[in-house]
């Protein structure tokens, strides 16, 4: 579930151990980790623009060979 910061995550999970009574099978909510959803938005901007540059270095260094080459075509 995506919360817009860590404060509002922690409230909502605050209110629902608090809405419930724990008994032998109910256990209160694990979180593996915070991260609020600006920062994971970055996280994936910066890894598309990663995994874009990867791309198009690629395809510049294969252009680049290609290009070299021709010139033995005859």
């Amino acid at each position: 579930m995506l919360f817009e910061d860590v404060q509002s995550a922690q409230k909502c999970i605050k209110l629902f151990d608090e809405s419930r009574e724990f008994g032998l099978n109910q256990k209160p909510i694990k979180v593996d980790f915070w991260q609020s959803k600006v920062d994971l938005t970055n996280e994936r901007e910066e890894k598309n623009y990663a995994s874009l540059t990867q791309l198009v270095s690629i395809v510049m260094k294969e252009s680049s060979k290609n290009f070299g080459n021709q010139g033995n075509y005859r």
